[in-house]
């Protein structure tokens, strides 16, 4: 219900990408409940009731959240390969949730996303000391298309991220991200950028 939500929302083809359309889906203090991952087109802007009080709990083995492109229809995400500068994830918004995963996989799965932000968020998986650390065990994921279609300037304030093999991890070309007052709590890693990178 919530993606339908989110598609009828910003997917919409008769307001899709219009100034109509970017408009604020509210998700009131609850528990959501999901069993794949909530895809999250541009201009889309989530807001809970706050951390711990707006909860989205993943039961499924993929992301909890994973940006698309404006080429996504509803019940269709686009695949990443069809992005580029002009319709890439954008001008997202996000805040005030609780993303918790109960399987190790992505938390936040940024795929070629610009000019988004990220505050007040709690972003929680299972991952504890002495377990295996896993690269698909990740809080904040950043991946792009290209160099010139990336993930960048993105900002992500008051961010908590906890129980996962690596808080943040990209081997992709990204730039002018930031976080600002953001916690990392039970990590093997903190942040993971460009060690399996492919350079050419």
């Amino acid at each position: 219900s919530i993606q339908r939500a989110i598609d009828q929302l910003y997917l919409n083809s008769a307001t899709k990408l219009n100034p109509s359309s970017r408009i604020v889906l509210r998700l009131e203090a609850g528990v959501y409940n999901i069993s794949s991952s909530l895809f999250v087109p541009p201009y889309a802007t989530l807001a809970g009731a706050g951390s711990d009080k707006t909860i989205i709990k993943q039961a499924a083995d993929a992301p909890v959240i994973r940006t698309v492109n404006d080429s996504s229809e509803p019940g269709s995400p686009a695949d990443d390969s069809s992005s580029a500068l002009e319709n890439q994830a954008r001008n997202i918004s996000i805040s005030g949730i609780t993303l918790e995963h109960t399987q190790s996989n992505l938390g936040l799965y940024l795929e070629s996303c610009r000019d988004s932000s990220f505050e007040n968020l709690k972003i929680k998986g299972v991952w504890s000391a002495g377990a295996s650390i896993l690269y698909a065990q990740t809080g904040i994921q950043l991946n792009s298309l290209s160099g010139a279609v990336s993930s960048s300037n993105n900002s992500f304030s008051n961010c908590v991220i906890e129980n996962f093999s690596y808080a943040v991890l990209s081997d992709w070309d990204i730039e002018y991200n930031s976080f600002t007052n953001c916690e990392f709590r039970n990590l093997a890693y903190g942040f993971e950028l460009g060690e399996n990178m492919v350079l050419g």
